[in-house]
């Protein structure tokens, strides 16, 4: 399950500090994995957040994000989702290459 969601500029830290927040416990952003980006770079206003995982991983970070972020709409997500993905498999491409 693939989900973005938009933080306004004026949230970046409150998000920042959940996000951070015991990153070693059973359930943490650090264990689910998360791409935590500016939103121009996708055409959006604030701050974009990327989560992917199973949908009891995705309740739970919905529940510690609270109101401070929002779900973008599915077809603007499949977008930031799609970039995301191929800046991912560009950036490992690139690093293949430079030890393969």
């Amino acid at each position: 399950m693939d989900n973005v969601y938009v933080c306004l500029p004026e949230k970046k830290s409150e998000l920042q500090k959940i996000l951070d927040n015991e990153p070693t416990a059973t359930m943490s952003f650090a264990r689910l994995g998360y791409d935590f980006k500016d939103g121009k770079y996708y055409g959006i206003e604030g701050w974009v957040l990327y989560l992917s995982g199973d949908e009891e991983s995705i309740a739970w970070a919905e529940k510690q994000l609270g109101s401070i972020v929002k779900k973008l709409s599915d077809d603007k997500a499949k977008k930031v989702i799609d970039a995301i993905k191929k800046e991912k498999d560009s950036a490992s491409e690139g690093f293949g290459e430079l030890f393969g």
